[in-house]
């Protein structure tokens, strides 16, 4: 397939068809990753980065989780043989 690059104000822009963009599972809201390759470009939906509350909330579950486990382990040893 090919496509035409498009004038999009001082910048140059390639208008993606709705059909690839939902093969692909992305969406105009989709933040996408450039990498330059022998071939040419190559265009990837980014990896999401968690927030810091994100991995401040999984380390306090963790953390609680931990806690239970270590209060509770001679339970958890008699449920497990079971």
């Amino acid at each position: 397939m090919e496509k035409k690059l498009t004038k999009h104000g001082n910048s140059v822009a390639l208008i993606l068809d709705k059909a690839i963009l939902k093969l692909l599972k992305m969406d105009e809201s989709t933040i996408v990753s450039l990498s330059i390759t022998d071939n040419g470009l190559l265009i990837t939906p980014a990896k999401k980065k968690k927030s810091a509350s994100t991995k401040a909330k999984s380390e306090s579950t963790l953390s609680t989780a931990k806690r239970i486990m270590k209060k509770h382990d001679t339970l958890f040893k008699k449920l497990a043989k079971t």
